[in-house]
Parts: structure tokens; C-alpha cells; sequence
């Protein structure tokens, strides 16, 4: 007689050792040995556990939520690291946290951290137990049907919107090079207007569903490229980092996931496209600050991985800043995030106006900054001032909220206009990523702009496109 073996699952297996991860965490930390160089270490391989749980759990590492987990570590944990190897922060691009805040805090700041982080993975890992238990509707062949229209609507809807967008964000992107190169890079985050932005900011979401619409053809390379390229030119010529970086990420994701298996000379590229990254991200933040010098000569001189690590990984003051506002003055109790839903209402720049100074993290924490303004936003941040040691739970549903979408976007859902919900989700995500060293505000704008693009898309298809059955039909533009 064969006995079977069972197998355990790698999502229960994942929750169990995060579960009894998390109480060595408590036990640890209540014991009161911790010291600064024992939390840094210890964030570094929380870091690295935390991920290969995830992974293991998805069956998957570039999702989502691991570029977002990886994205918290890294800009909260940064400075962290390089106090491990006795690397100095390079003061000429960032503040050196280590040596201005007492050890007290960056203890007691990283120690909340590292437990947000791990709280917020034990629940995402549950989202990821249910992955191929997805209940399909009962009329699936339907609806496969249906989304071979979508599909067909959503190239030559999502093409209109590309082309049309060209000429007005370009135009935009003109006078914003024209603009870094002659009066610096800090005029470029002081140009006015109202439209043109506006436009901008929408201008990712149809070069997304272009992507995803011709993934099965070679057509998916022109817009992929083009938004490639422009976030580059742009990232260099007008010293705006975070939300071209950003971009990138969500080209980088969509064709990783939806277009090429990965294989050998694609990890070899995505390797190389990170250390371009590293480097350039550096580079921009260097010479922004009115120094005249060659990428080259940059390479030479400067060491872009300790440059990169030191500014993105000084996030945490914020977080640190939250800590010392609280105690001083109590929590928010929701405000900020309550102020940020305001967006939500039509005309909310006219009704609430003022109130988006109010609610944001820098705004709120830069008055107790000892090293002035220039502050960003945290996530952590903005948690902890609203509820304190409370806000784990609160993080926990976020990071399961995320973890459920990012199931969505791996799986191979059978429901209607699917190519489009996913592409605006990987829109959101967008905001997502911006609120790790941004605000809840940034999350709700891009939830915002992907509502207003989904009722623009409808009203278009609507109007222009019959309930025709175009199955095996091929469009023009193919």
C-alpha cells in the first residue's frame, strides 16, 4: 500500500513562518537589547524574508505588492543599511538621519516599521492563499466572447486618446525642458497652468491599454517604447524623478507580466535597466542642485549606489518627525485621510481649496523639522500620526486591499472589459507608489483620474461602437 504525501501549500506554509516570525519579532523587542545596529541589521533581512515569503506564497517576485514592500523597505530602511557597512550618507544629496536624530527614536521608529511591514504581510499572504480558487461566472464562454470585443474597443478607443494626448503633453514636456535648462531644475516645480498638467497626468493610463491591447502582436512595442523614452529625456532634462521613475516601473510591469516570459537575456535586461536607474536617479538629484558635471565624470567621482540609497532612504525622517509630533500634540485621528476623500467631489479645488495644505505630511511636519523644510511624505508616516501604534491594524487592511489587487492583475480573470480593469489598476497602483514617500492624497487623485478616464472610455464606446460582434475581425490599426 502507497501512502500519499501531502504537500502543503507555499501560501499556508508562508503564513505559518510569518506568524511565528512575528512573535520572535515581539518577544525580541520586548526583551530591550535592541540597539541601532542590531534594528538595522534586522531590517535588512526583514526585507529579504518578507519578499521571498510573498514570492513563494504567489508563485511570482515582480507583483505589486512586492514593489511596493520593496519600495517601503528601501526608502524607509535606506540609511539603515548603509550603518551596517559603516558607509557614510553623502550629505551634498541627502540628510545623514543617522547622525542628527537621537538612537532613542530611530530605534523606536524602526521597530514600528519593521512590525507594520510584517503585520501587513501576514494578511496580504491569506489574499494570496486564494489564488486559483477564483469562482468564474457561470456564462464564462460568454464573456471570454465579450472580452474579445473589449479588446477590440479598447485598441482603438485607448488609440484615439494616445494620439489625441500627443501634441498637448508634448507641448507640456517642451516647456518644462525649456524651462530646467534655463532657469534650473526648481522652475520646473513652480510652472503654473491648470490643463496641460491635467492632461499630463491622465497621459499613462491609454499608452497602459495600448500596451495590453496589442500585447499578442509586435504593435505593443511603439507605445511602449515612446513612454519609455519620454520619462528618460524628461527625468534627466527636468530633474522630475519620482513619478518618471514610477512610470517606468508600470511600463516595466505590464510587459513583464503580460507580454514576454522571462528568460535569460530578459533578466539580463531588467538587471541592466535597474543599474541604469541607480545611476541616473542619483545623477539627476546631483546635478539638480546647480552642479555642472558629465554623467561620466559623475560615475568616476561619486559612488551612485551609496548616493541612491542615502536620499531615497531618508524617508524615515518623516516617520521619525511623526513620532515626535504625536508626542507633542496628540493624534489626527483620521483627518488627513478624511481631507484627502475630498478630492473625490466634482469642483473639490473651488469648494476645499486650501484644505490640500492642510493634509499633507510635509506640511504638517516641517514646522518640527530641525534641518528646515524639503521634507516628502511617508507612509508610515501618515499612519502613525492619525492613530499611533493603532495604525497596524489599519496598514494591515491596506496592504491586503493591495495584495488583492495584485492578485487580480496575475490572474487570468474571466469577466467583462477585464483588459481595462486591469490596466486602471495598474494605474492606481501608480498613486500607490507615490504614497510611499507621499500622501493617502496621492492614492485617492490617481483612484480619481481612473474613474473620470473609465466614465470617458464608456461614454466613447457608447456613442462610436455597436454591440456588433467583432470576434475573429481585425482592426485597422493592427
Amino acid at each position: 500500500m502507497t501512502l500519499r504525501r501531502k504537500v502543503v501549500s507555499p501560501s499556508l506554509l508562508a503564513i505559518f513562518i510569518q506568524f511565528l516570525y512575528i512573535l520572535m519579532l515581539i518577544i525580541y523587542f520586548g526583551l530591550g537589547t535592541v540597539n541601532l545596529y542590531s534594528i538595522s541589521v534586522l531590517s535588512l533581512f526583514n526585507t529579504i524574508l518578507v519578499l521571498t515569503l510573498a514570492s513563494k506564497a504567489q508563485g511570482k517576485f515582480f507583483s505589486m505588492y512586492n514593489i511596493f514592500i520593496f519600495l517601503l523597505s528601501l526608502f524607509h530602511f535606506g540609511q539603515y543599511w548603509l550603518f551596517i557597512f559603516g558607509v557614510k550618507v553623502d550629505t551634498t544629496i541627502a540628510y545623514d538621519i543617522i547622525n542628527i536624530y537621537s538612537e532613542t527614536l530611530l530605534i523606536t521608529t524602526g521597530k514600528f516599521i519593521i512590525i507594520a511591514i510584517n503585520i501587513i504581510n501576514l494578511l496580504s499572504l491569506f489574499q494570496f492563499g486564494k489564488q486559483g480558487k477564483v469562482k468564474h461566472p457561470k456564462d464564462e464562454e460568454n464573456v471570454g466572447r465579450k472580452n474579445v470585443d473589449n479588446n477590440y474597443a479598447l485598441k482603438r478607443i485607448s488609440f484615439f486618446l494616445f494620439i489625441f494626448l500627443i501634441p498637448p503633453v508634448l507641448y507640456y514636456d517642451l516647456n518644462k525642458i525649456i524651462i530646467g535648462l534655463t532657469t534650473g531644475y526648481s522652475g520646473v516645480f513652480t510652472m503654473g497652468g491648470n490643463i496641460l498638467p491635467t492632461l499630463e497626468s491622465y497621459f499613462i493610463i491609454p499608452a497602459l491599454c495600448l500596451i495590453y491591447a496589442f500585447r499578442n502582436t509586435s504593435k505593443w512595442k511603439a507605445p511602449f517604447y515612446f513612454m519609455l523614452i519620454r520619462s528618460l529625456i524628461l527625468m534627466l532634462l527636468t530633474g522630475s524623478r519620482l513619478s518618471m521613475m514610477t512610470d517606468i516601473i508600470l511600463l516595466i510591469f505590464i510587459k513583464e507580466n503580460y507580454i514576454s516570459k522571462s528568460n535569460r537575456k530578459d533578466i539580463i535586461k531588467t538587471v541592466f535597466s535597474i543599474a541604469l536607474l541607480i545611476i541616473l536617479l542619483p545623477f539627476v538629484g546631483y546635478i539638480r542642485g546647480s552642479r555642472d558635471m558629465s554623467i561620466i565624470d559623475f560615475m568616476i567621482n561619486q559612488n551612485p549606489i551609496v548616493l541612491f540609497i542615502s536620499e531615497f532612504g531618508s524617508t524615515v525622517v518623516s516617520a521619525i518627525l511623526a513620532f515626535s509630533y504625536v508626542n507633542a500634540n496628540g493624534l489626527y485621528f483620521g483627518k488627513t485621510f478624511l481631507g484627502s476623500l475630498t478630492v473625490l467631489v466634482p469642483g473639490s479645488n473651488v469648494l476645499f481649496s486650501g484644505l490640500k495644505q492642510e493634509i499633507t505630511i510635509e506640511t504638517i511636519l516641517n514646522p518640527i523639522s530641525p534641518v528646515g523644510a524639503a521634507l516628502g511624505g511617508s507612509f508610515f508616516a501618515e499612519f502613525y500620526l492619525n492613530w499611533g501604534w493603532w495604525s497596524l491594524i489599519f496598514m494591515a487592511l491596506t496592504g491586503f486591499i493591495i495584495a488583492k489587487f495584485s492578485n487580480f492583475t496575475l490572474s487570468d480573470f474571466k469577466i467583462d472589459n477585464e483588459g481595462l480593469i486591469k490596466c486602471l489598476l495598474i494605474y492606481i497602483f501608480f498613486g500607490i507608489m507615490i504614497y510611499v514617500r507621499g500622501n493617502f492624497l496621492d492614492v485617492v487623485l490617481s483612484f480619481k483620474r481612473a474613474i473620470y478616464f473609465f466614465m470617458l472610455y464608456q461614454t466613447i464606446r457608447i456613442i462610436f461602437f455597436k454591440s456588433k460582434k467583432k470576434s475573429n475581425e481585425e482592426v485597422s490599426i493592427e
